[in-house]
């Protein structure tokens, strides 16, 4: 029994994206195609209800409230949905909530002597509340997190949950430039055997600038980087351009591009605790399409496109509701 439970931890190792742990893994996914296609999560980046999940402080920025959802579309490795909506009340105010969920389909058991036991799945969620105050030039933000996870083998079944929380800030030093920080506490996933898992801290800072000489805001060019503890520095870079505006100067069509780096994801196949650690460049596109049904509602669709050369491309398509 000893030796199946070992073998299972160690395909989970390889099953997620990221990083070895694995609540910290799922939550490392781009919980949005627009995050995606800008080379990765920026903290600084006004996105939508999935601000949730990246920068709470982000929240406060938006007029209208919002309602996202967003899949990745990878069946055969994984099955990805988020959802969260976010609320602006008085204008120095926001508040969020919203989840995520991933499930891991058709993982092969085998005993100690090689005999095939079935398959099963191991899902993972985790539930986000937030809160966001703006005191200009300054915006604050907090996050409380659950995070569980689950799986029902042939030979044992385990669950386990932990609490982390957020603490987001943003600063404006200019109009047309934001800086944006976000910090993840470290937290432990406790399992009903009495295993624990670990998910190390993690901070990131980015930047947003949208020259309003460039066509009034034609571009926004973004940078970030991201620091998670015992892991090397990631960064990613991104540019979105607005060719096409309505006639009060909202986007109606947006392209987008970005590059970043990610921790090798490997599955069904040779790991080593070495590989996983080790980080891939993948580049990305993508492009959005809003449409606007009266001056306080607006429709939203976005789609990227992630390329890698080890890993497997992937495929995320967002929905966003604003009134």
């Amino acid at each position: 029994m000893k030796t199946i439970k070992t073998w299972l931890w160690l395909f989970f190792l390889s099953v997620l994206l990221y990083a070895g742990d694995l609540p910290t893994a799922f939550l490392q996914i781009n919980p949005d195609a627009t995050s995606m296609a800008l080379g990765g999560t920026n903290e600084a980046y006004l996105n939508g209800g999935s601000d949730l999940f990246v920068n709470p402080a982000l929240m406060v920025f938006h007029e209208n409230k919002c309602v996202q959802f967003s899949n990745i579309i990878q069946w055969d490795l994984m099955q990805y949905f988020s959802f969260a909506a976010t609320v602006p009340i008085y204008g120095r105010h926001a508040f969020g909530m919203g989840t995520i969920g991933v499930n891991v389909p058709d993982i092969q058991e085998y005993d100690e002597n090689g005999n095939y036991l079935g398959n099963f799945d191991n899902y993972f969620y985790s539930v986000f509340i937030g809160y966001a105050y703006k005191f200009f030039p300054f915006t604050l933000g907090l996050s409380v997190k659950y995070v569980g996870s689950q799986f029902a083998a042939q030979s044992q079944s385990n669950n386990g949950s932990g609490f982390g929380f957020e603490i987001g800030v943003t600063y404006m030093p200019w109009h047309d430039l934001r800086v944006g920080a976000n910090f993840k506490n470290s937290y432990e996933i406790k399992w009903n055997d009495s295993y624990h898992d670990y998910s190390p801290k993690q901070m990131g800072i980015a930047f947003d600038y949208h020259p309003e000489w460039i066509r009034k805001g034609f571009a926004h060019f973004l940078l970030g980087f991201k620091q998670m503890e015992q892991e090397p520095l990631k960064f990613n870079a991104g540019l979105e351009i607005f060719p096409i505006k309505d006639l009060a100067g909202v986007k109606f069509i947006s392209f987008r591009a970005g590059v970043g780096n990610v921790n090798m994801e490997l599955r069904d196949k040779l790991v080593t605790f070495d590989l996983l650690r080790t980080s891939e460049k993948f580049y990305s596109l993508g492009a959005g399409l809003l449409m606007n049904f009266g001056s306080s509602f607006h429709f939203e669709l976005d789609y990227s496109y992630r390329i890698l050369d080890v890993l497997d491309n992937q495929q995320v398509v967002s929905t966003k509701i604003w009134f």
